[in-house]
């Protein structure tokens, strides 16, 4: 159900994504769809209450570009 999504699911979705593409723009329009996916539900079709997604940000935990160390 789409109400039983929680910011933490998304993020973990996220998360999940972040792992397959190969840079942070793809993965930025991931979220970017996401984010408005859930704003349309919320705020154009009445089907939440609450946007889950109205702080769904990048992880930081990956690096796509690694720095050289000497």
């Amino acid at each position: 159900m789409l109400y039983s999504i929680t910011p933490y699911l998304l993020n973990q979705a996220l998360l999940k994504l972040s792992q397959k593409v190969k840079t942070k723009d793809s993965l930025r329009i991931y979220q970017k769809v996401i984010k408005s996916s859930f704003r349309d539900a919320t705020n154009y079709f009445g089907f939440l209450k609450y946007n889950p997604a109205i702080e769904l940000s990048i992880p930081r935990v990956l690096s796509y570009g690694l720095k050289k160390t000497e």
